[in-house]
């Protein structure tokens, strides 16, 4: 399988590899990271100045020569990064802890910004490719073969055996029909699907209009320390776990007195994981995640302690803990009604570590693949008063949500829609959600999850107060929008405004409430772990 097969029904794959892209300068790290992010992209980058590029990516505080040329500035600002065509713009200094993460979104955002103004994004994000083959036979011409899926075979030009199932029609000839899907990254089916292209009849220039971003966030000093749950380490949390990596090396931080629980269910790290998931390499394939992210952390950060666990966070691991805080004592008969209605998907972490786990974090950050275990992960996070780290990216789309004691949660945000969607949301993968995936995304929100994280983790003076509650992004238009009230949420009149937010996430997960099918809902956006 193809690393860059995830991403290939949201770009024109063929056309980014043949782009010419310069890169010029660099300022904290913002080179490193604009190149590995190219090679996961699956673009050809050139180092040095070359004659007519496709398009320039000037790094810090370069100096633009006066050209008509596809061309986007990267600066890192002393709180931020900015990316603009301003010659005169002048850069800042990011704090140790910081530059490593602001270098992860200048690149994102000028990588978007390649695929934008070099249009190479697709008009439509086609979510599944596949060939569907029909092949119409008269089974009176088989003699003496009268199981046609047991004795016929049907082979492709290099000798596998493709499966296929039969159907019969009903017109009165006799003939049946005999219908093979072939998938994706199937010689078969790329040699047809690459003549093809979905395109609209009129082009337009919006998508080409060059874009002038600036994400400023609160800045961060001192030493890190604390402790917190991770919760998923795919697309988002790997890249959340990887400005963790690279605060620590340029503060200097030991890690001591940091501790983190990673959970994770994942046990089999994918060849298609490797272009947009940070932290694995193609020695860690058929791995679990969990267990590679803790020996990534322990390998980096000389003295952090990491415990992994190769588990599912469930509905019964959000009783469990309310029992336990609201009651102090064992939760075993609340428990066992859960398991009849088999609600419980946590494992060996329902256990009396799993409270206490609860209760020494400072912050759970929440990169999972469902909804639903979204809003049970926030029902946890507020049961306990500790804010909740949250972001979903799909495609050329996504947010970043941080809900703290006294502000919004998942339901007042989004709705009871949340509750319903239970499966994974995977990319291109059927029985789940499918969607497309690309770095420049995951990339984005999972180096904002970071910030975040290391914003709690720092004891300098640096306040979640002062956060955005709330981080969209259009990549499509390659724009940000910032939110900064914290008990936003359209939803929130549902419910009694005496109510914590524990209270009424408990009550509709654990309760079994339905919406109302008149009910207006709005979904997150989720990127597959």
């Amino acid at each position: 399988m193809r690393r860059t097969i995830r991403q290939e029904g949201l770009v024109d794959q063929g056309l980014l590899s043949r782009l010419r892209i310069s890169v010029i300068g660099d300022q904290g790290g913002l080179r490193d990271s604009f190149m590995s992010m190219g090679e996961q992209l699956g673009a050809s980058v050139l180092s040095e100045i070359v004659r007519s590029p496709d398009f320039t990516v000037y790094l810090g505080d370069e100096i633009v020569p006066e050209c008509d040329c596809n061309y986007t500035r990267v600066i890192l600002l002393d709180d931020g990064v900015r990316l603009t065509q301003d010659r005169k713009a002048t850069t800042g200094e990011p704090s140790a802890l910081q530059k490593g993460g602001f270098a992860t979104i200048g690149a994102a955002l000028a990588w978007q910004e390649i695929l934008r103004v070099c249009r190479a994004i697709l008009p439509v994000e086609i979510a599944k490719k596949y060939v569907t083959v029909n092949l119409r036979i008269d089974p009176t011409t088989l003699g003496e073969i009268h199981d046609i899926e047991r004795d016929m075979i049907l082979e492709a030009g290099d000798g596998s055996e493709i499966p296929f199932s039969v159907l019969k029609r009903d017109d009165g000839t006799g003939h049946k029909l005999i219908r093979a899907r072939l998938e994706q990254d199937h010689e078969l089916t790329d040699s047809l699907l690459n003549s093809l292209s979905f395109l609209r009849r009129e082009m337009t220039e919006e998508g080409s209009l060059p874009s002038e971003i600036e994400l400023r966030l609160p800045r961060a000093h001192g030493a890190l320390s604390g402790s917190g749950i991770i919760a998923g380490v795919g697309g988002l949390g790997s890249w959340a776990l990887d400005t963790l990596i690279k605060s620590f090396r340029d503060s200097s931080s030991s890690g001591e007195q940091t501790e983190l629980s990673i959970i994770d269910p994942d046990l089999n790290i994918q060849i298609h994981n490797l272009n947009r998931q940070v932290l694995y390499k193609e020695e860690d394939l058929g791995m679990a995640k969990a267990e590679i992210a803790k020996h990534r952390l322990e390998n980096s950060v000389d003295r952090i302690t990491v415990t992994s666990y190769n588990e599912e966070i469930g509905t019964g691991s959000l009783q469990m803990l309310h029992d336990v805080v609201v009651h102090n004592g064992d939760s075993s008969e609340d428990i066992s009604w859960a398991e009849d209605l088999d609600l419980l998907h946590g494992g060996s972490l329902l256990d009396e570590d799993f409270p206490e786990m609860c209760r020494a974090s400072d912050f759970i950050l929440c990169g999972v693949d469902n909804l639903r275990a979204r809003a049970i992960l926030c029902g946890i996070s507020s049961e306990i008063g500790i804010p909740m780290i949250n972001a979903g990216a799909q495609g050329f789309h996504g947010q970043f949500d941080l809900f703290t004691e006294g502000g919004s949660c998942m339901l007042c945000r989004y709705g009871l829609g949340v509750l319903s969607q239970s499966g994974p949301m995977s990319c291109q993968e059927d029985g789940e959600v499918p969607f497309g995936s690309i770095v420049t995304s995951t990339a984005l929100f999972g180096a904002i999850e970071g910030l975040a994280m290391i914003s709690i983790l720092a004891d300098g003076p640096s306040s979640l107060d002062e956060w955005p509650s709330q981080i969209s992004w259009s990549g499509r238009k390659n724009t940000i929008s910032v939110e900064y009230t914290p008990d936003f949420g359209m939803f929130a009149r549902i419910f009694d405004a005496s109510d914590d937010h524990s209270k009424h996430i408990r009550e509709m997960v654990l309760g079994g409430l339905q919406e109302d099918s008149n009910e207006e809902s709005v979904t997150s956006d989720m990127e597959s772990s």
